[in-house]
């Protein structure tokens, strides 16, 4: 019997030792493919034969998390800084500042040498920036250089989505697509999220994507509201929880819809009319209001219901969750409290029981060619909503006029600490936004642009 075990046991080895044998003589002989797939840093990257670029921006990478390189293909030849991968490699934690790269070279079918690569660290598509002073403040800023045809507007740069520090490092980029807008951190079930919009060149329509707390693209969500295109409007969107979010869509005929989905189906929608644009000119003439109410931003009341700031109109309305109804409407012809406080606003942010805005101050865009003596400013306010009032009302004046874009972010409300998003540069201002104390006007960060075409349409800072 026992001689029975040890025999099994010898055949069973040399089973083992076989097929040890045919594996290293298929790695070390194959002949290769025509494509090779690698992965890295999550990202899956296709190196073809007929390849005739040889120089490579990564799409993603952070100086978080060890960076791993890996091939799909375990037969496949390839070689990182020299030595060969086997399977993977573990390239540690970059530091994306420093502008390395990395030497990839792989041998194709039929080929006798290797095809060599670089990959760039920072890319090189990265749009031209300068940024002063060092914040204060908590956290890391974020948010994405915007792409209307950016690329022929700033030296072929591209989109990006950034997350910086208060020194002005980045710790986070992932390349967009054809336009990115509104990348933000999202803390779902005490797990750390990140979202962004991205418009398809191909065919405009404007998905939400998700990534996870190491940054791997997990889902992607579209629109399902009933809307001409089924594309998400870009000013702004809120992400509940991963199978739920609030949406905003223009239709062709300027009416904005908004709704909310839950688990794949819509659970409530608002449609605004293009009957209800009207407004009243200064001859007394019925006209439209700029074609379209301009829905711009979402926050979410203490009670769980939905804000919206209309431009236009000059209003923030606030909007039952249930019924899709209006339950007041601030600021505006409409307006159902005490005070009227808004011209031309973007971003309604709250924060416990306090609101904020950034004030245009503007009432059409062509207001900079007629007065340029406009200055744009935060508003900050509290409501008394049993009683209709608007009350610890602030109104902080800026040294900055923005006719189109805006917004702001509270990093230190204590001590009167936001981040300021100009978005465009106007003139000899070159800046997009700014850490200012709004109390005593001291700038704890800015970051430019070297032109006035380039912006930042929206900055977090978490």
């Amino acid at each position: 019997m026992c001689a029975k075990f040890f025999k099994n046991k010898i055949y069973k080895l040399l089973l083992v030792v076989i097929l040890l044998f045919l594996l290293i003589f298929l790695y070390f002989f194959n002949s290769g493919s025509d494509e090779i797939n690698i992965v890295i840093a999550n990202e899956r990257y296709t190196f073809s034969k007929n390849d005739t670029k040889f120089e490579i921006d990564l799409i993603t990478l952070n100086s978080q998390f060890d960076t791993i390189i890996k091939k799909e293909s375990l037969f496949s030849n390839v070689k990182i800084n020299g030595k060969k991968l086997y399977f993977k490699r573990n390239m540690g934690v970059l530091d994306i500042n420093e502008k390395k790269t990395i030497d990839l070279e792989i041998k194709f079918k039929g080929d006798t040498e290797y095809t060599k690569y670089v990959i760039n660290t920072f890319p090189k598509k990265m749009p031209k920036f300068s940024f002063t002073g060092k914040s204060k403040t908590s956290g890391d800023f974020y948010f994405t250089t915007y792409g209307a045809s950016f690329g022929e507007i700033n030296n072929g740069a591209g989109v990006f989505l950034l997350k910086m520090d208060n020194s002005g490092k980045i710790s986070f980029y992932r390349q967009g697509g054809y336009k990115s807008y509104l990348f933000k951190k999202q803390i779902i079930d005490n797990k750390i999220y990140y979202t962004y919009l991205d418009e398809s060149k191909s065919n405009g329509i404007v998905n939400l994507y998700v990534l996870d707390e190491k940054y791997k693209l997990i889902k992607t969500i579209k629109n399902i509201c009933k809307t001409d295109n089924g594309s998400i409007n870009f000013h702004d969107y809120l992400l509940i929880d991963l199978d739920n979010y609030i949406f905003a869509d223009t239709n062709n005929d300027g009416s904005e819809v908004i709704c909310e989905i839950k688990n794949g189906r819509v659970i409530w929608e608002r449609k605004w009319n293009v009957s209800e644009f009207l407004d009243i000119d200064e001859n007394g003439d019925k006209v439209l209001i700029n074609k379209e109410y301009h829905f711009n931003s979402f926050e979410l009341d203490s009670d769980s219901n939905l804000l919206v700031s209309f431009r236009h109109s000059d209003e923030i309305v606030k909007i039952d969750r249930n019924t899709g109804e209006i339950i007041w409407t601030l600021g505006g012809k409409y307006n159902d409290f005490d005070k009227n406080i808004f011209s031309r606003q973007h971003s309604i942010v709250r924060v416990e029981n306090m609101y904020m805005v950034f004030n245009n101050n503007n009432k059409s865009t062509i207001d900079p060619l007629i007065n340029k003596d406009i200055k744009s400013s935060i508003v900050t306010f509290s409501l008394d909503q049993e009683n209709m009032k608007v009350v610890d009302f602030h109104n902080y004046n800026l040294d900055y006029f923005s006719y189109e874009l805006g917004s702001v972010w509270p990093t230190d409300i204590e001590n009167n600490v936001y981040v300021v998003d100009y978005g465009r540069s106007i003139d000899k201002e070159k800046k997009c936004f700014e850490e200012i104390n709004l109390e005593t006007g001291e700038v704890y960060f800015s970051f430019e642009y070297p032109d006035t075409t380039s912006f930042v349409y929206r900055t977090y800072k978490y």
